[in-house]
């Protein structure tokens, strides 16, 4: 399982990736708890919308788009081509 959570980052010419510490998942929820202990508002939010299972935990990819003229949909199906099919996973 992995543990690390990284940082890609990547907008023309200018690359970097680096480590930006530990998914929450590495922890068990009664561990997790004392680093929200003022704030229990964003433990709430984090369970609630990033909190995958109980396997996975808050581990996720995300991809930002930035730019102008961008169609949501043309970059979805764009992406959506590039999956694996049952068959070949």
């Amino acid at each position: 399982r992995h543990d690390t959570a990284m940082y890609w980052s990547h907008a023309g010419k200018h690359f970097g990736i680096t480590s930006a510490g530990k998914w929450w998942g590495t922890l068990s929820k009664e561990q997790m708890q004392p680093y929200f202990a003022n704030n229990m508002e964003e433990y709430d939010r984090i369970m609630k919308e990033d909190w995958i299972s109980e396997e996975w935990g808050d581990r996720r990819q995300e991809l930002v788009f930035i730019g102008t003229k961008l169609v949501e949909a043309d970059i979805r199906a764009a992406l959506d081509e590039c999956l694996c099919t049952g068959e070949e996973m």
